[in-house]
C-alpha cells in the first residue's frame, strides 16, 4: 500500500518478472483491492492509493485498506511503498501507527531510487528512515530492478514463511 503514483502496481510486476497488475500513467487507477495468487500458496494484495489521485476517492481507499486490515485473520504483513522523492507524511504516519497498534509486521519500501543521484538518495533514505522509524527499510527501483530481488526474499522469508501477523 502507499500513495497514488508511488509504483505499487509496477513493483508487483517487477517482483513477478511479468505484467500481472495494470499500470496507468494516471495516478489512482487502482480503486479496489486486487488479489494475486502466487504459486497457489499465498496471495499478495494491491491496494488503492491515497494522496493526490485524480481518479480514486482517497477516503474510499483508506476505508478499503482499513477494512481489509481489520478483517484478514491470515494477514502476514504489510508493505508500505513510498516514492523516495517524497516526504514522510501524515498518511504514512497513520498507517505506521495502525500497523504497530495492531501488531502487523511491516516493511517500508522506498521506490524510484533511480530518480535521484547518489548523494540525494542517501540523504533522503536517512531522512525518511529517521522519520518513519520502520522496523525494516528497503530501497528499490522498479524501472531498473535494483533491490527488488532482495525485497522479494525479505517478503517471502518474513511474511510468507514467518509467523502470522
Amino acid at each position: 500500500m502507499g500513495r497514488s503514483n508511488c509504483g505499487k502496481s509496477s513493483l508487483l510486476n517487477k517482483l513477478w518478472s511479468f505484467k500481472v497488475a495494470f499500470v496507468s500513467s494516471t495516478p489512482g487507477r487502482t480503486s479496489l483491492l486486487n488479489f494475486y495468487a502466487v504459486n497457489e500458496k499465498y496471495r499478495i494484495v494491491d491496494s488503492p492509493g491515497y494522496g493526490f489521485a485524480k481518479v480514486a476517492d482517497t477516503k474510499i481507499g483508506f476505508q478499503a485498506i482499513r477494512e481489509y486490515l481489520n478483517e484478514r485473520d491470515n494477514l502476514r504483513g504489510a508493505v508500505l511503498i513510498m516514492d523516495v522523492r517524497r516526504s514522510w507524511g501524515d498518511e504514512e504516519e497513520v498507517l505506521k501507527d495502525y500497523f504497530n497498534a495492531q501488531g502487523i509486521s511491516w516493511v517500508l519500501v522506498l521506490n524510484k531510487i533511480d530518480k535521484l543521484n547518489r548523494s540525494a538518495l542517501q540523504k533522503q533514505i536517512k531522512t525518511i528512515g529517521e522519520e518513519a522509524e520502520a522496523p525494516e527499510l528497503r530501497a528499490v527501483s522498479t524501472l531498473k530492478g535494483d533491490g527488488t530481488q532482495d525485497l522479494e526474499k525479505y517478503i517471502y522469508s518474513h511474511f510468507v514463511k514467518g509467523k502470522k501477523r
